[in-house]
C-alpha cells in the first residue's frame, strides 16, 4: 500500500493537471448554446482540420450512420503512425446543454465527451472542446477545428479560424488534413482501439510513478538529515 503521502501528492497533482487543462471561456462566448447534434447531422464526412492533441495523428474523420434525438453513431478514422485505425463511436446528447455530448464505445460507458464551442453561420465548420475521461485521472483536452467535407477544400472559414486561435497557439496547434486524406476510405483497417484507451493509461501510471517517486526521495533526504 502507497503511503499516505504519496496519495496526497498525487491527489495534488491530478487536480493541478485538471485546473490547467481547463478550456478558456469568456463571457461573450458562453453567451452563444450551439446545437453539437445538427452541426453533425450531415451524411457528408467531417475531418478535423486542425487540432491540439498531442499525438502523431492526421486524417482524422468522422462519418455518421445513425442519428436519432438523444443518441448518435459515427465511424471515425485516422492514421496513427502511418496506419489505420477505424472504430465506432456512440454520442449522447446532453439532456442539460445542447453544445454537449457524451462519447463512448458502443453499449458502453461514456469515456469522454465534445462539446462545440462555435458553429461558423454555414453549419460547415466547429471549434470542438474534446474531454477523456477514461484511464484518469488526469484527463486528456484538447481542441479540435472541423468542417464538412463540402467545405474542405476551401478550409475553415475566417471566423471559425478565428475562434479556434482563440483557444489555441500556434504551438501547439497543427494542420491534419491533406487532399490525400480523401483516400482513407479506400486503405485496410490495422487497429479498432482507440488511441486514448492505451494512451491514457499509460499517463496515469507515469504519473502515479512520478509521485511516489518524489515521496521516497523526500522521505530518504529526511532520514539523512
Amino acid at each position: 500500500m502507497l503511503p499516505l503521502s504519496a496519495v496526497v501528492i498525487f491527489s495534488i497533482l491530478m487536480v493541478e493537471v485538471y485546473s490547467a487543462q481547463t478550456p478558456p471561456t469568456s463571457g461573450a462566448e458562453k453567451a452563444t448554446i450551439y446545437n453539437i447534434s445538427e452541426f453533425l447531422n450531415t451524411p457528408e464526412p467531417i475531418w478535423t482540420y486542425n487540432t491540439t492533441e498531442n499525438a502523431n495523428i492526421t486524417c482524422k474523420v468522422d462519418k455518421l450512420y445513425n442519428l436519432t434525438s438523444s443518441t448518435i453513431y459515427f465511424n471515425r478514422s485516422y492514421y496513427y503512425n502511418g496506419s489505420k485505425t477505424e472504430y465506432t463511436v456512440q454520442g449522447t446528447f446532453s439532456q442539460n446543454s445542447s453544445d454537449t455530448m457524451l462519447i463512448g464505445m458502443p453499449g458502453g460507458p461514456a469515456e469522454g465527451s465534445e462539446v462545440l464551442l462555435y458553429e461558423d453561420e454555414q453549419n460547415k465548420c466547429g471549434v470542438i472542446s474534446v474531454t477523456i475521461t477514461f484511464g484518469g485521472p488526469p484527463n486528456l483536452n484538447w481542441f479540435d477545428l472541423r468542417v464538412w467535407n463540402s467545405s474542405v477544400e476551401s478550409g475553415p472559414s475566417e471566423k471559425c479560424r478565428e475562434y479556434y486561435n482563440n483557444y489555441t497557439s500556434a504551438s501547439s496547434s497543427k494542420q491534419i488534413y491533406t487532399p490525400d486524406c480523401q483516400n482513407i476510405f479506400t486503405v485496410n483497417t490495422t487497429s479498432t482501439t482507440p488511441l486514448y484507451k492505451t494512451r491514457s493509461r499509460k499517463s496515469l501510471w507515469q504519473t502515479l510513478v512520478s509521485a511516489v517517486a518524489t515521496t521516497i526521495h523526500k522521505g530518504l533526504s529526511w532520514l539523512k538529515g
